[in-house]
């Protein structure tokens, strides 16, 4: 038996009945969330939508929409690279033909869904590092849900999944950072901490509704029925802060993500996606929400910049490695000649800074 290891959390409330303000609405059950700059993804049932939250009047489009008996269930971002998951049902949909797992270009929406891997146990969510992708899937037998949290090569023509650990329930979310996945487990009420390196079920936090997840900088978002909470990341006992409570019970989050200083939350039964403020981020800790930082090991490219910015790349020894100029039309920064290791890019004026692998 996984020994699981019990973390003590120190509640505390902020931010109760903060401003919920509409974003967007009439969408067909908005479900999961992701963020690429200053642009918002959103999976429904059997639409994915993208949103540029900068426009005067912002407009959900539709960049794909799944074939009849079809349902989406959960996405992740890679690059350009959406991977969605979705199941498939007979013409009477009474009966659970596949499971699978297709990716689109979102730079290139009209060409359609590539496959990426098809079975038969339902896959309830994914999320991406590098180049392996990390799901969950789910089976149930007896009226008793076991689901698994797996991983495969996106690089291989015809990736085999690798099984990494049991034991879960019904997983909503997953997280990665640091060589460690975030499992959002809505039945178990509690979202646990999986250490690649020697996995086993750890309690990062309990909760009592837990569905969507976010990572900001060294802190995990986390959607709790008509609550969002986030503990951080860093030590051995997170401080889970209540970041934004409404008193109705009628208001259920089901993801989070954030743009800047303010957090877009999905609310499936409604149909829409709200904002709320997070007023417990200072101005360099949300700073950094609006960019994305892509790493294939021989090119960093740095989306959301709207302004030329003077970069450094520093070496844990704190030596100064590469000095540059970025800005929107030169983005991206060639790491080839550096040695293995971790290395830290730095945007002066701003603050802001981005630990990078190379391996």
């Amino acid at each position: 038996m996984k020994k699981i290891t019990l973390l003590f959390i120190l509640f505390f409330a902020l931010n109760v009945n903060a401003q919920v303000t509409d974003f967007v609405s009439g969408l067909n059950s908005p479900n999961r969330l992701l963020v690429s700059g200053t642009k918002l993804y959103v999976q429904g049932s059997s639409t994915i939508y993208v949103v540029d939250v900068t426009a005067p009047t912002p407009v959900a489009s539709p960049i794909y929409t799944a074939p009849a008996h079809q349902y989406i269930s959960n996405f992740t971002l890679s690059g350009t690279s959406l991977y969605f998951s979705f199941e498939t049902f007979n013409a009477e949909e009474t009966q659970q033909l596949a499971c699978s797992i297709s990716k689109i270009d979102v730079t290139n929406t009209g060409a359609g869904a590539v496959p990426v891997h098809s079975g038969t146990n339902y896959i309830n969510a994914l999320t991406v590092s590098g180049n392996t992708l990390y799901f969950a899937s789910e089976v149930e037998i007896s009226n008793n849900v076991n689901s698994t949290l797996n991983s495969f090569d996106l690089t291989a023509s015809n990736p085999v999944p690798t099984p990494i650990i049991s034991g879960f329930k019904v997983v909503e979310d997953l997280e990665v950072k640091n060589n460690i996945v975030y499992v959002s487990d809505r039945n178990n009420q509690k979202v646990y901490s999986v250490n690649l390196a020697s996995p086993s079920l750890v309690t990062f936090v309990n909760a009592l509704f837990n569905k969507g997840t976010f990572i900001n900088n060294d802190e995990l978002y986390i959607t709790d029925g008509n609550q969002v909470k986030k503990g951080s990341l860093l030590g051995s006992a997170p401080i889970s802060t209540q970041v934004v409570g409404q008193n109705s019970t009628s208001v259920n989050f089901r993801d989070v993500v954030l743009i800047g200083n303010k957090m877009y939350l999905s609310l499936q039964e409604n149909g829409k996606i709200v904002t709320i403020e997070d007023t417990t981020l200072s101005s360099k800790e949300f700073a950094s929400n609006t960019f994305s930082l892509l790493n294939n090991d021989a090119v960093l490219t740095l989306n959301g910049l709207d302004s030329k910015q003077k970069a450094s790349v520093y070496n844990l020894l704190g030596q100064s490695i590469i000095e540059t100029d970025l800005d929107a039309s030169n983005n991206t920064l060639n790491i080839t000649n550096l040695n293995s290791g971790v290395y830290v890019l730095k945007l002066n004026e701003l603050g802001t800074s981005f630990k990078f692998l190379k391996k």
